[in-house]
């Protein structure tokens, strides 16, 4: 009668056991299956839904491989959607949580391309991008450096090298385009003094080479030498 009547408890208990044992690591699992939607979520341009399970992962598993990644891919969302400064500082996030991360150069030429998208672009009805406030074009010029300094051999330095190109001659070109305001107002030692400070931070540009035929024609004649407009230095820097 003893053993008809504790059979019963010795199969419930099998059967626990055996459940227990099929039952999956639950926390890998959630973490998982949470970054991979959030990952489906971002190539099928649902946002708001990738920036949540993302944000899911860092907060609820933030020792969990996946947070760093998490961490980089809610930073792609931002630079997808053409957020530049919203992606910069993810990126700049996850480099200073993640410093080790093999991820590292890519997010370090995301930060540089994301600042390059945010400076100023030229637009018909608006002044010329180098004549509006250019501290976008100067963070995106340090972060391009930097990013050149730790990862030279990178696969993208090359375009990273394209960018700090532009991103200087865009400089030279505000700082062309001041000199020629003291032109016109004929403080021509002002004038003078800028070229020399696009000749000595951006000598080797086009814009460069134009300042120093300017000083050259200053020396040769200060009461002549500035004819003409921007808009020919301009050109001419295009070169």
């Amino acid at each position: 009668m003893r053993v008809t009547l504790f059979l019963p408890f010795l199969l419930l208990a099998s059967c626990s056991t055996t459940k227990t044992a099929q039952k999956p690591d639950t926390y890998l699992d959630t973490v998982k299956q949470t970054y991979e939607a959030g990952e489906k979520a971002l190539k099928d341009e649902a946002f708001e839904e990738a920036i949540k399970n993302f944000e899911e992962v860092r907060t609820k598993y933030p020792y969990s491989k996946y947070a760093a990644l998490s961490d980089l891919k809610l930073a792609d969302a931002y630079f997808v959607q053409e957020k530049w400064l919203e992606a910069a500082d993810a990126y700049d996030f996850y480099i200073r949580f993640h410093p080790r991360h093999e991820q590292n150069a890519y997010a370090w030429f995301q930060i540089a391309k994301s600042y390059y998208h945010a400076i100023p672009r030229d637009f018909f009805l608006f002044p010329k991008s180098y004549v509006k406030d250019q501290t976008a074009t100067q963070e995106a010029l340090d972060a391009v450096s930097r990013y050149l300094a730790e990862y030279p051999g990178d696969k993208n330095a090359e375009e990273a090298q394209k960018m700090r190109i532009n991103l200087r001659s865009q400089l030279a070109l505000r700082d062309l385009h001041i000199a020629q305001y003291y032109v016109k107002r004929n403080k021509l030692k002002g004038a003078l003094a800028r070229f020399e400070h696009v000749v000595k931070l951006y000598g080797d540009t086009p814009a460069g080479a134009i300042a120093k035929k300017k000083i050259s024609a200053y020396t040769e004649d200060n009461q002549t030498a500035y004819g003409g407009d921007l808009g020919s230095t301009e050109d001419e820097n295009k070169k």
